[in-house]
């Protein structure tokens, strides 16, 4: 768990530098979006959370080839890496290309439907074979096709349900940290400081995000999304439970269909309090 902890901080400090970087490179009439208050907000700026761990990555590298002559990382590390850019990149097409299409399953199976293709579509899709491409590389996977599929579609529905929650400044980055955090803490896998890179990464954003200078977009929450689901499958192992985690994840994917979940938030005192912390969000009614 320390490594965790540490991993996390290691991130967020290079999240927010990250954002300081490249800040004026992702403000683009592209991914500027008008919030909830009529500001002007950078989207898809979540992408940067991905920067740490790639930085991680070819250092240490380049450190393994010069002492060793060789490349060490671990399944869960390789898994990340794949996971975490598999998702960002499909995220992004959605947030530069996306702007106005109908959303949710329904809508993006609908237009399809009519002979329309939208980039929604196409991160289902690509979501689809990041899932499963990960989770091949865990290792702690059941050598059958079904349990591959299995646990690369909780992989991809988690991805998707991080991107329900980012509806107001903060919420995917609060939720999805405070889930990985708990999920790190019953797991005894010590290669969990991957994907809390990541979620640190995330937490580097999250002032700029309550302030409202970014959004973490799909690239972003998408991807927050995913290490959450990584951290489950270290922790859940056995095909029942993995089956039962798949359905909860869907059952959450699903209930957004009929249900708001900023609506459920703010009808709960603890959530609604939390979900608004450090936002600028008054303290009654939805963002």
């Amino acid at each position: 768990m320390i490594g965790v902890l540490v991993g996390l901080a290691v991130g967020a400090v290079m999240g927010a530098a990250s954002w300081l970087l490249a800040a004026d490179a992702l403000d683009v009439e592209p991914l500027r979006r008008t919030n909830y208050r009529g500001a002007q907000v950078v989207t898809g700026a979540g992408l940067v959370v991905v920067f740490p761990l790639m930085l991680v990555v070819v250092s240490g590298r380049i450190i393994d080839a010069g002492d060793h002559g060789g490349v060490a990382w671990t399944r869960t590390g390789s898994a990340t890496l794949v996971a975490a850019m598999g998702f960002a990149l499909f995220g992004f097409l959605d947030d530069v290309a996306g702007a106005g299409q109908s959303g949710g399953f329904r809508g993006h199976l609908a237009a399809l439907r009519h002979g329309r293709t939208t980039t929604g579509v196409l991160k289902l899709i690509g979501g689809a074979v990041v899932g499963v491409l990960s989770v091949s590389m865990l290792g702690q996977t059941e050598s059958s096709p079904l349990g591959v599929v299995r646990d690369g579609a909780t992989l991809a529905l988690a991805a998707n349900l991080g991107n329900l929650l980012d509806r107001a400044p903060g919420r995917t980055t609060k939720a999805t940290s405070v889930t990985f955090v708990i999920l790190a803490a019953a797991s005894s896998d010590p290669e969990l400081l991957a994907p809390a890179l990541v979620v640190g990464a995330g937490l580097g954003l999250l002032v700029p995000e309550l302030r409202e200078r970014l959004m973490l977009g799909d690239a972003g929450a998408n991807v927050m999304g995913a290490m959450c689901a990584i951290a489950a499958l270290q922790v859940v192992h056995s095909p029942l439970h993995r089956w039962m985690l798949l359905g909860v994840v869907l059952g959450l994917n699903l209930l957004s269909e009929v249900v708001s979940f900023s609506s459920v938030i703010d009808a709960f005192g603890p959530l609604r309090w939390f979900d608004r912390l450090g936002s600028l969000r008054s303290g009654s009614g939805p963002p």
